[in-house]
């Protein structure tokens, strides 16, 4: 098992790397384990709607392809 220090990244960027990695990857890719720190971000899965956000203040909201408000 491999662990990556990423460091500061933008949430968006890093959940699609996390999602082309795994699309990425063969029987033989071993696990990984990322460790990275971002900005406040809201995340929004499937059954969320724009409507569930009250009250944002600012912080950016990420859709996500999990379930969940």
């Amino acid at each position: 098992m491999l662990i990556e220090l990423l460091g500061r990244r933008d949430c968006a960027a890093t959940v699609a790397a996390m999602q082309a990695f795994t699309a990425a990857r063969t029987p033989h890719t071993p696990d990984e384990i990322w460790l990275v720190e971002h900005d406040p971000v809201y995340t929004q899965g499937l059954a969320g709607k724009p409507e569930h956000v009250i009250a944002a203040h600012g912080i950016p909201i990420v859709p996500t392809n999990r379930g969940g408000q």
